[in-house]
């Protein structure tokens, strides 16, 4: 079966992981709600959160089966390190 590997970029990485931290932290959201308020697509946001998990950067939390198919998630920012901790 074929792979595909999706890039994101790390100004789109950046600019959701602003959104979700200031506006949706810790909370149970639709990922089309992430989307509108990114300015996003519901389809890319879902791999951009996929790199952010990957990164280190949030944790995705399953809340709640919708249904068989369906998961709704929290998203949890996780604290970055900064240059002044090193």
């Amino acid at each position: 079966m074929a792979t595909f590997v999706i890039m994101t970029a790390k100004e789109e990485r950046d600019h959701l992981y602003n959104v979700i931290a200031t506006r949706f932290n810790n909370m149970e959201v639709a990922a089309a709600k992430i989307a509108a308020a990114a300015g996003m697509s519901p389809s890319r946001i879902r791999y951009v959160v996929e790199d952010l998990v990957v990164e280190g950067r949030i944790d995705r939390v399953p809340t709640r089966s919708i249904n068989a198919r369906y998961m709704r998630y929290k998203y949890v920012v996780r604290e970055q390190a900064t240059d002044a901790d090193c």
